[in-house]
């Protein structure tokens, strides 16, 4: 189920009309500080944090993980055109004032035109669509969902999702 546009947990309870949500997964995306603190993130069992190194997308995502009141264990997501150890180390450098602590594990998508597009003309139809992606692009995604969902999926079973969608 796809929701869009709720600030916390109680407001999806209450729209879907139920006390307790009967989900074993909830990936949210966390744009804004007051969203961070609604959902609550730092109690989740697995955080990420995906960003381009573009100025705007830094200092939106850097701005989500001052609200952090004690550690959490965060995920690199990347997306660069060739990721730079010099752009690790300077997303390392901005937040060295937050409690993040950063995973070992860095995941990096390419930022490449033909991703790129694919991701523009998803946004466009309001569907996913996997062909015309790269195939570094596809396993990164596929090393990301194994790590999030490691207790509910294996890779192979992802491996054969991304196929029915690359079907469709």
């Amino acid at each position: 189920m796809l929701l869009v546009g709720f600030k916390s947990m109680d407001r999806i309870k209450n729209y879907l009309g139920v006390d307790e949500l009967d989900y074993d997964v909830a990936l949210l995306d966390v744009d804004t500080p007051e969203i961070a603190i609604n959902f609550e993130i730092e109690k989740n069992y697995k955080n990420c944090f995906v960003t381009a190194f573009d100025v705007y997308s830094l200092r939106r995502g850097t701005e989500v993980l001052e609200i952090f009141k004690k550690p959490v264990k965060v995920i690199k997501v990347l997306f660069s055109k060739n990721l730079l150890k010099e752009e690790n180390e300077y997303l390392d450098y901005i937040t060295l004032g937050s409690k993040v602590v950063w995973d070992k594990e860095v995941i990096s998508f390419p930022l490449e035109l033909g991703n790129y597009s694919v991701a523009i003309i998803n946004q466009i139809i309001a569907r996913i669509k996997m062909k015309k992606l790269s195939d570094h692009y596809k396993n990164s995604l596929v090393y990301l969902m194994t790590m999030l969902f490691e207790d509910e999926m294996k890779s192979s079973e992802i491996k054969k999702i991304i196929k029915n969608i690359e079907r469709e």
